[in-house]
């Protein structure tokens, strides 16, 4: 996975999920310090002529791959892989 931030690159994300709204994209995003992130990407990333800044997600010192979200709609759930290596 390439180093990015979603502020900084949208490109070099790897998409994992949707939301069930449609409204956000959770992707995983490389960081030195904390390795793979997940963060929501607004969808579409420009409203009405405003950018929409991504969210971070899941950011720990740990992997986090492979999210899923729930299609439950009252709540916002990471399945996937949390690796220490």
């Amino acid at each position: 996975m390439a180093l990015a931030t979603p502020e900084g690159d949208l490109l070099n994300g790897i998409p994992d999920d949707w939301t069930r709204d449609g409204r956000y994209v959770i992707a995983e995003f490389g960081d030195r310090k904390t390795k793979s992130d997940l963060w929501e990407l607004p969808w579409p990333p420009e409203q009405e002529g405003v950018r929409r800044k991504p969210i971070p997600y899941l950011r720990t010192p740990f992997n986090e791959t492979e999210a899923r979200v729930s299609q439950w709609p009252m709540a916002r759930v990471y399945i996937g892989r949390i690796q220490t290596v």
